[in-house]
């Protein structure tokens, strides 16, 4: 953020452009478009290279010493998960023999995996100083943004903690006109921004709620600086949004872009969006929130799971209030979520039902859907008995991945639930995954709908009441809820 001085200062100039003349200099103000009718071109032709390029190259040819110059159409021969049980040194050895950009990438970062950026590699530069995991990252960037590799230019600018400076701009563009801004795919206020806040702390929370994937926190700043650039632009896309969310933006944006090119899952639709231009990116958006209802459909449609099981020969239970556990000193069942998803106490049964549900599918993810990390798949049913101790590692250590206690809790609700769907109906099976953000965010959905007096137009509007006031549903409610998200994403084969 601007210090004091410099607010005033800005502020200053501000005004004397308003007036029409900086200093003695004259000044206009006016969109480029006014401009260009009375704009000229010149060519710089007589340039040798571009302003910077030789100092750039500089950097460069410092940098990349150690690796070999790349080859555009090299074939990429190595596997990560192969690669990922190499030594250090057998790492390094490789990194410096192969000549594929993305090869290259993928071995520095399985080495930042393991060390800071300031680990020593062993190799030198020109001068015959240490090459750090940095400087070779940094290499790699410079080299990724010649050949214009987006995925690799973004994934690289997340291990190096890049960011642009307009950020902080783009938020406040964002908050001045009373929109809060959510930077995790979960409803939480721990994640919202409702005032304006500096480029450090905005970077913290983006990396707080989207700890355990890169790509959506490199994302997350690029979809920030976009909407604070299309809220100038074209006001009226958000002109009903009271909170925005990053995540389901990322969602929806991806998923159109998916149905669009007509192939496709959730693993990869983070992916996806990496490989886009920044303008693509930018497009996107834009046409997300013009088409918000028919992007939202589409979504809801990709969502479906199928079973081979129909409706009517589906047992789906009932859960009454006598099975809510006692409030305690908590005052009401949000502060009851947030003691006992801190406690992670689980009831009697609860890892059998969540290895029926891994058996049953193909595979459970509690957290984020993007992330294939945070997912047991179902091969586990396999290779673990349903009351096996590491199976109930497991998925405790997915659990406590989610940063906030009062969301842990709910996850764990939810899959009791599903545990308890599976067991109801064991020749129940699918070829889909579920994810627990969609369920929920399916659960919080119809609840909400099933109040008197509201309707799916107004959803929008009211997502963020929605959520708050699911979390202070009794856990026989919730129950519920989830019990019909099921039964809404349950599509017989």
């Amino acid at each position: 953020m601007l210090s004091r001085v410099g607010k005033t200062a800005l502020l200053e100039f501000m005004a004397e452009c308003r007036h029409g003349r900086v200093a003695d200099i004259p000044v206009k103000l006016g969109t480029l478009k006014n401009f260009l009718p009375t704009s000229s071109k010149r060519n710089l032709h007589y340039l040798e290279q571009a302003p910077g390029a030789h100092e750039q190259g500089g950097l460069y040819a410092e940098q990349c010493l150690a690796l070999k110059p790349i080859e555009l159409n090299a074939a990429l021969t190595l596997d990560v998960q192969v690669c990922q049980k190499w030594s250090d040194e057998a790492l390094i050895a490789q990194l410096i023999h192969t000549e594929n950009l993305a090869e290259q990438f993928m071995l520095v970062e399985i080495l930042f995996q393991r060390h800071d950026g300031h680990f020593s590699t062993g190799l030198t530069g020109p001068d015959g100083t240490a090459c750090t995991l940095q400087k070779l990252m940094e290499a790699i960037y410079l080299q990724a943004k010649a050949v214009n590799d987006w995925n690799l230019i973004r994934r690289a600018a997340a291990w190096l903690e890049k960011h642009d400076i307009d950020i902080e701009g783009a938020l406040t563009e964002i908050l001045v006109r009373k929109i809060a801004l959510s930077v995790s795919r979960q409803y939480s206020k721990h994640s919202t921004f409702r005032q304006p806040a500096g480029a450090v702390e905005i970077l913290r929370m983006i990396k707080t709620f989207n700890l355990e994937d890169l790509r959506a926190q490199i994302l997350t700043q690029e979809l920030i600086l976009n909407l604070g650039l299309l809220i100038r632009s074209r006001p009226e896309l958000l002109s009903n949004m009271p909170l925005i969310r990053t995540g389901q933006l990322l969602q929806l944006m991806a998923g159109h872009i998916r149905y669009a090119q007509g192939h496709g899952s959730a693993d990869d639709a983070l992916d996806l969006l990496m490989t886009k231009a920044p303008f693509e990116i930018a497009q996107a958006l834009e046409y997300v929130l013009e088409h918000y209802a028919d992007v939202q459909e589409q979504i809801y449609q990709q969502e479906l799971m199928t079973f081979d099981k129909t409706d009517h020969d589906l047992y789906l239970p009932k859960f009454e209030p006598n099975v809510n556990p006692e409030l305690g000193e908590a005052p009401d069942w949000y502060e009851w979520r947030k003691i006992h998803g801190s406690i992670g106490r689980y009831s009697q049964g609860f890892y059998e039902g969540a290895w029926d549900v891994v058996n049953q599918t193909a595979g459970l993810s509690i957290g984020d859907q993007w992330n294939p990390k945070l997912r047991l798949n179902h091969a586990l049913s396999a290779n673990m008995t349903r009351g096996e101790k590491l199976f109930q590692d497991k998925v405790d250590h997915l659990l406590n991945k989610t940063p906030l206690p009062e969301v842990r809790r709910l996850y764990a609700e939810a899959i009791m639930v599903l545990g308890l769907i599976m067991r109801a109906n064991p020749d129940l099976h699918s070829q889909d995954a579920i994810f627990l953000d969609v369920l929920l965010g399916h659960s919080v959905r119809l609840h909400w709908l099933s109040l008197e007096g509201n309707q799916m137009s107004a959803y929008e509007d009211s997502r963020e009441k929605a959520w708050q006031s699911f979390y202070l549903l009794a856990p026989n409610e919730v129950g519920n809820a989830v019990v019909e998200a099921f039964r809404f994403l349950h599509k017989s084969s």
